[in-house]
């Protein structure tokens, strides 16, 4: 019983590799290199420098606009940018370029997206000269 109990998870990767679209239409597994959780939702950056952004959207903290859905499946963010570090916090999300730019998107009351725009919830680049090494939204 204890075998069969080990050997059903690995039959059920297997099966699930060997299929040509696992996850259905148009979802499909991606390498991802940076990933950091919020309070209520999740980012992801890839190998390609893509951000996917999943969970609670009411604060525009997916990077798709506000008011936005929940989403329940890694969702691409609304910028051209390419990412190589990612970091959430309380419904906002910043986003750190190969360059050392960086941008955020979502909930701004506080001004801890960079910008004085408190309602603007799309993804904007912080508007300075310095270039980082590293990012935390914080709480």
């Amino acid at each position: 019983m204890k075998r069969s109990m080990r050997v059903l998870p690995l039959l059920a990767l297997l099966a699930l590799a060997a299929c040509d679209d696992p996850f259905g239409p148009g979802r499909t597994l991606r390498d991802y290199v940076a990933l950091d959780t919020g309070v209520e939702h999740a980012c992801a950056v890839t190998a390609e420098g893509e951000a996917f952004c999943w969970g609670a959207g009411e604060r525009g903290q997916l990077g798709y606009g506000w008011p936005a859905e929940d989403r329940d499946m890694p969702t691409l963010v609304d910028t051209p940018e390419l990412f190589e570090q990612i970091t959430t916090g309380d419904g906002h999300t910043c986003a750190l370029t190969p360059e050392g730019r960086a941008w955020c998107w979502g909930w701004n009351v506080y001004m801890q997206r960079g910008t004085d725009e408190a309602w603007d919830v799309n993804p904007t680049e912080v508007q300075t000269e310095l270039h980082f090494t590293s990012i935390d939204a914080g709480w």
